[in-house]
């Protein structure tokens, strides 16, 4: 997409009033977004179903002019626009289902060019899991760019820990005018000095609630991976790993003891197939990336040295596994489960697993 086209999007993306379907549909009826402006009166009948009389308000502008002063605006407020095909734009979240028009963006957007991470969890995480946090978003943000929210909890933690390498990406799910919480308003300041914070949303849209779940899939949609630090049965968290497990996405979580309210959506994701993690050189390691910090070497069972040796070799399910390895499902079970507790192997879905050392 070249810059007159990508301007035009911009335009056509700064009304905040025609939602996102609209827009789809009528780039796609364009075809080549420079058209836009000869283009949008014939569809002047659609304009008015999505936002009644302002229809007429968008046709107006729409012109050179009009767009000019929609770019000007954004460049006085230090807000840059990525649109799709842009070369900032990430490959992985326009290869998405529903990825954003245009990202608006504040900060090193060069972050966005990085290998990504997404961490995220619960507003009321519990004080041990925060410090993990931020110890885990600090280690990872040594190899990829952390991608969380700007909530309390572990969002704050996961920004404070990944912000000393300055490699933290916030996504917002409001427009720049506005600040939620609003108690991190210095966060996201200090966030702008020293990652990157961004939005698919022009800077007039307020926070409302049903927007955060449909940001989440922005983080999932950005990032290779994603670890939940902390979930409630029902938690926002939860929507970013099922976005991750949809878009294929490797999907981590922290474990918790039995009946801990904080945690109980971790465990259950662990249940359905997602890797237990405890220690952040393990995702690292699933990722290709050395680290001096691995686990000390152990003395492995029969049982162990068996499944370690097949999964050095290729990466297998538990069923060919267990053909291969002869073992009984109890014996492959307790080998699977100390070699991944130590950090030797990493679940790779519902029931596949691989060596990472």
């Amino acid at each position: 997409m070249d810059k007159n086209a990508q301007r035009a999007v911009i335009f056509l993306d700064s009304f905040p009033q025609l939602e996102y379907k609209y827009k789809t549909a009528i780039l796609n009826e364009v075809g080549d977004p420079k058209n836009l402006y000869a283009c949008l009166p014939k569809y002047r009948d659609l304009l008015i179903r999505a936002v009644g009389e302002e229809a007429e308000e968008i046709l107006r502008l729409a012109n050179p002019q009009g767009e000019a002063q929609v770019l000007e605006n954004l460049k006085n407020r230090g807000i840059m626009p990525i649109t799709r095909g842009n070369k900032y734009y990430p490959e992985n979240l326009e290869n998405t289902p529903a990825p954003p028009w245009v990202l608006y963006a504040i900060g090193n957007i060069e972050l966005l060019k990085n290998r990504k991470f997404a961490i995220v969890g619960s507003r009321k995480t519990p004080q041990a899991e925060l410090k993990l946090t931020e110890e885990f978003a600090e280690k990872i943000a040594d190899c990829m760019t952390v991608v969380t929210g700007v909530a309390e909890g572990a969002d704050a933690a996961a920004i404070r820990g990944a912000m000393k390498k300055n490699n933290v990406i916030s996504v917002l799910a409001y427009g720049f005018d506005y600040v939620y919480p609003e108690l991190h308003r210095g966060l996201l300041e200090e966030l702008k000095q020293k990652g990157l914070v961004i939005t698919e949303y022009p800077p007039s849209v307020p926070a409302y609630k049903w927007q955060f779940p449909v940001r989440n899939r922005i983080i999932a949609g950005l990032s290779e991976g994603v670890l939940v630090v902390s979930a409630r049965e029902k938690s926002g968290a939860l929507y970013t790993a099922s976005y991750a497990a949809t878009y294929g996405r490797d999907v981590f979580a922290f474990p918790y003891k039995v009946g801990e309210v904080a945690g109980k959506g971790c465990n259950a994701l662990i249940k359905q197939g997602a890797a237990l993690c405890d220690k952040a050189e393990e995702i690292l390691l699933s990722y290709g990336f050395d680290t001096e910090e691995l686990p000390p070497d152990l003395p492995f069972t029969e049982e162990e040295k068996t499944v370690l040796q097949l999964l050095r070799e290729d990466e297998m399910v538990i069923d060919v596994l267990a053909e291969r390895s002869s073992l009984p499902p109890y014996a492959l079970l307790a080998a699977l489960n100390s070699l991944e507790m130590n950090g030797y192997i990493v679940k790779t879905g519902a029931d596949g697993y691989r060596a990472v050392k």
